[in-house]
Parts: C-alpha cells; structure tokens; sequence
C-alpha cells in the first residue's frame, strides 16, 4: 500500500514537472505583444539574445531569415547589447509611437555612450502590437533613423541588409583607396611630381605615409594579399606631363591592368588627381590608362 502511494507520487510529481516545463516553454516561444511597451522591451531582450527569430515576431511583416545571420553574429562577436530607459507611449487607435533613450553597449566600452533619442512606430495586429519597419530613407542612411529602428528595417527587410552590408563594404573599401591616393599625392611631393615607383613595390613606397597595411586591403578581397594596383603606365612619368589627370587611372582594384568588380559590378578607382570612383564595367571601358 506504501508503496503504491509513493510511486503515484512520484509520478505526480513528474507530471507536475512536464507540464511546469512545458508551459515555461510555451510562454518563451513568444514575445509578449500585450501592449506597446512590452513589445519594445521584448525586442530589444530578443536582440540581447541575439535571437532574431523572436526579435522578428516583434516586427510587423518580418519572418526568420537566415539572411540575417551575418549580423547576428557580428552583434554576438562584438558582445552588442542594448539598455532602454524613459520608454513612453502615446497611442491613438490601433497606432502608437514609442519614444525612448537607448544605450548601445560593446565589448569596447566607449569613454562617452550617450543614450541616444529614439522613436519607435507600432500598429496594433490580431496577435498583438508590433513594431513598424522603416522605409528606404531608413535603408539608405540606417544611422540617421536610430539603432532599434534600423535593426527592426533590416529584419522585416533581409535583403536590404545584404545590400546594405555590401555598400558598407564598397564604402570601406573605397576609404582605404581614398587614403592610399593621398599617400600617393605626399610621395609625389616629395620625388618633384613624379611617379618615381614600381608598380610592383608601389606598397612599399607608399607605406612611409600610411599608418596601416591594412589600407591596402577590400573587406570583399577574401585572398588576403594586396588589393589594389598601380597603372603601370605611370611609372617614372611626371605628374605634370598627364594630359587629364582627373581622368587618368592611378590606382585600381585588380591586377594587371584588370579590374575586379568586387561591388555589385563595380570597382573603385583612384584617379592622378587623388579622387576616387565607383566604376561599373560599362564605365570601366572608356577609362584612361596611358599619360
């Protein structure tokens, strides 16, 4: 008889436990979508955890993408998180707006990390409110939008993010082909406006004026040797003997004379005048190379 009542307990006591656990997970399956507010904060928790499958259940439209896993993993690389404080509401109908501060942590704690002023759009659904993404001005200048804003666009829209990333990238890239001009400019200051280099050894000149070697290198470039070239045609010529030197070539992404279209179909170009462009493969064909 004891031994009866002590194994219905145990059994009762394991049931009690599956359904506790079970409905612990339920309840975690979801954001909670109750109100304004608690959307708000269930995203910003959502992307503390870098879980962007609950993060996009807060977002009107949005759907798991692995597009995103990039950015997933580079808020995880960089440990980003996100403080919210004087989170307030005014809601009108199935509309509200959010206003809040947000604090953006990193692994690299800045000595000034302000709390930046934010809005937020919601819109009321059948499962609860959500946050409205962006639109193309969001896309083209996410910095300007704000931090969450931004995250929220990029999730409801994944393929902007590829493109946006890919920007970010030709962007970069196109910085460090603006330095290496530069560089470029100091050392023909100092050699009487020549081009008083080879081709081959042009990093090795140039690095006198540059701090990184890593100026010399596209984030799209994944050999991880130099990316960039000098015109060959210029070697030992005088700056002043260029005809047009805004349009003539003085450094290109690619090699002998190749460029490489790492961006979209296009690379950048330094041209003797220290300026630099992206160039798409119709333009490519009417560029300069000779003095």
């Amino acid at each position: 008889m004891n031994t009866t009542i002590k194994h219905n307990s145990r059994h009762t006591m394991l049931g009690a436990l599956c359904v506790l656990l079970l409905s612990t997970a339920g309840a975690d399956a979801r954001p909670n979508l109750s109100s304004p507010q608690a959307t708000v904060r269930s995203f910003v928790a959502a992307l503390n955890k870098y879980d962007f499958k609950q993060a996009a259940l807060c977002v009107a439209g949005a759907r798991p993408s692995t597009a995103l896993s990039g950015l997933e993993q580079s808020l995880k690389r960089d440990k980003v998180t996100f403080s919210i404080s004087n989170l307030t509401v005014k809601t009108s109908g199935n509309n509200a707006t959010a206003a809040l501060r947000v604090r953006m942590n990193t692994r690299w704690p800045a000595k000034n990390n302000p709390n930046e002023p934010s809005r937020l759009r919601l819109h009321r659904e059948k499962t609860g409110w959500k946050i409205v993404s962006g639109d193309r001005s969001v896309l083209a200048a996410p910095e300007r939008a704000g931090v969450l804003q931004a995250l929220a666009t990029f999730i409801a829209h994944p393929q902007a993010f590829g493109r946006a990333r890919g920007t970010a990238r030709a962007t970069s890239c196109q910085s460090n082909m603006k330095q290496a001009a530069l560089a470029m400019m100091q050392f023909l200051q100092d050699n009487d406006e020549k081009y008083a280099l080879k081709a081959s050894s042009f990093k090795k000149s140039l690095m006198p004026y540059i701090k990184s070697e890593m100026i010399f290198r596209c984030p799209d470039d994944k050999s991880g040797a130099v990316s960039y070239s000098f015109n060959r045609n210029l070697e030992n010529v005088s700056q002043t003997r260029l005809a047009r030197v805004s349009e003539t070539v003085m450094l290109y992404e690619g090699k002998n004379g190749r460029l490489d279209f790492r961006h979209n179909g296009r690379a950048n170009v330094a041209f003797a005048d220290g300026h630099v462009k992206l160039i798409n493969q119709q333009q490519a064909k009417t560029l300069r190379w000779k003095p």
